[in-house]
């Protein structure tokens, strides 16, 4: 309920301000409310629904979300947009009672649907938040994130590890055999990595403004490439212990960023040669630029995963006048790997204004990895 609270106060006060700077009338400034309003519910109504019917609410979601994508780029539907929308007459009494109606109707379902609940489903839900809160409490993000990830279903029967002559082969096929028994987390980190390549390309000829792409594309990359480093996070915590398979713990983790970086290079790349053919960009440029970021993302996420639990003196309170600034460096903390990797889309996208800079943005990630091997364990 607190997203109906948050959306109908944020609709309450852009209304308020339009209307009391006189862009929109008080007639329109209430329409804007009661569509929000109306938004709110169905959304919270949709999200019962998703705890009811879970695998058709992922497949409709992921329609939903296509749809609306290219509505927005097709030419001529920006008459959706609020100020079009409240200029459109008659237009806009029809839309909003029929998306009153869909609420009505919403409101309706909701009883039904939260009878269907099933005890046993609701208290898993309740201990798996409770677990989820604790660990975002201590900001291990990574952890709470992997509380909601489903085991395998739909290729569950698929062999993960498929021996080979060469040990270095079956460590890397593993990696690609695991990531392919979840083909939906598969797909959509692929998607991610493609439009952070999209990205780069389109920013290939904006000189230095090409870093404000590189912003996205590197918060792409990493939530892309995160999925495909299973493995390298594996052999990273399997590194501070003894050995366990029998290899060194350098070529264990060598043979383990072959695959993510070799996937991600390579379907960044496709989405960096797409993109550069709508600018005026140079296609060697891009492909520097999209192999970088592969790489430094790469690097990113090993030494966020090098980094072991939060040091003690992070937890002590330092009082000044501005506050408490251990919380920000806490922070910095626990979203070290993102925002490494959020540097370093900026500093590849600008690569031939700013050299110097994706220099010293890489050099960031090995320094620390470098730290953090040595005092592993």
């Amino acid at each position: 309920m607190w997203v109906l609270g948050a959306l109908i106060a944020a609709s309450i006060l852009v209304a308020t301000s339009m209307w009391t700077t006189d862009i929109i009338s008080a007639l329109e400034a209430t329409l804007v409310v009661v569509a929000c309003l109306c938004t709110g519910i169905i959304v919270f109504c949709l999200w019962v629904t998703s705890q009811t019917f879970p695998r058709a609410s992922g497949v409709t979601a992921s329609v939903m979300l296509a749809v609306a994508g290219c509505v927005l780029f097709v030419p001529g539907t920006w008459q959706a947009l609020p100020a079009e929308i409240l200029s459109s007459g008659s237009g806009t009494v029809i839309a909003l009672i029929a998306w009153a109606a869909t609420a009505v109707v919403a409101v309706c379902c909701l009883p039904r649907m939260l009878e269907s609940q099933r005890f046993d489903d609701l208290l898993k839900r309740s201990v798996r938040l409770a677990q989820a809160q604790a660990q975002f409490f201590i900001m291990e993000f990574g952890q709470a994130s992997s509380i909601y990830r489903e085991p395998p279903r739909l290729l569950r029967t698929m062999r993960a590890v498929r021996p080979s002559r060469h040990v270095w082969i079956t460590i890397a096929s593993s990696d690609l055999y695991a990531s392919m028994r979840s083909p939906i987390r598969l797909l959509t980190s692929l998607v991610c990595v493609f439009g952070a390549g999209v990205l780069v390309g389109l920013g290939s000829s904006l000189g230095p403004l090409a870093a404000l792409l590189g912003l996205g594309a590197g918060t792409l990359s990493y939530m892309g490439v995160g999925p495909l480093a299973d493995g390298l996070r594996h052999g990273a915590a399997e590194v501070s212990d003894l050995p366990l398979y029998g290899i060194s713990d350098r070529f264990l983790i060598s043979v383990h960023v072959i695959f993510p970086i070799f996937a991600s290079a390579v379907v960044a790349t496709i989405g960096g040669l797409i993109g550069v053919q709508m600018t005026s960009g140079s296609i060697l440029q891009v492909v520097a630029s999209t192999v970088g970021l592969s790489v430094l993302t790469v690097a990113s996420i090993l030494m966020s995963a090098l980094k072991g639990p939060m040091p003690v003196q992070f937890l002590t309170s330092v009082p000044s006048p501005m506050g408490d600034p251990m919380v920000l460096t806490r922070a910095m903390w626990a979203l070290d790997g993102l925002l490494t990797a959020i540097a370093a889309g900026a500093a590849v996208s600008a690569l031939t204004s700013a050299p110097v800079l994706t220099i010293v943005v890489a050099a960031i990630p090995l320094v620390l990895i470098v730290r953090r091997w040595r005092y592993r364990g």
